[in-house]
């Protein structure tokens, strides 16, 4: 700061320095919002409780918020995840339209590779290969 600045400063008085912070305020940028607290901090899920709560691989989460599909704040290297950015994204509502994906049931019993080619090779009349 210069001697100018500095004298200027030191001659007014907190009437007149509340004042030209009032002026002075629309010129400024505006600030900073300040830090979420510390209570907000502590209610964000790490992956493995956010797959927990949604029934799903931890791995599924961490691929979701990679994409974007599922919001996720940072705490240093590890994501974080608001409990609401889960629901809304359990729901289907997540950021760019994408929801999670499931699984197609696998068939339970013993699998026949054969039976299952004949089976499809049927003419559609209904007669079977002899």
């Amino acid at each position: 700061m210069t001697a100018l600045a500095r004298a200027l400063l030191d001659a007014l008085d907190d009437d007149d320095l509340v004042e030209l912070a009032e002026r002075l305020a629309p010129l400024l940028p505006p600030r900073r919002a300040p830090a979420k607290p510390l209570e907000t901090q502590e209610a964000m899920l790490t992956c493995a409780q956010a797959a927990q709560q949604a029934g799903t691989h931890v791995e599924t989460i961490r691929r979701a918020v990679r994409s974007g599909a599922l919001r996720a704040g940072m705490a240093g290297r590890s994501p974080r995840i608001a409990p609401a950015d889960l629901d809304a994204w359990l729901r289907g509502s997540g950021r760019n339209g994408q929801t999670p994906r499931s699984r197609a049931p696998q068939p339970t019993g013993k699998r026949r590779p054969l039976a299952d080619a004949l089976r499809s090779m049927e003419r559609r009349d209904g007669a079977g290969i002899r």
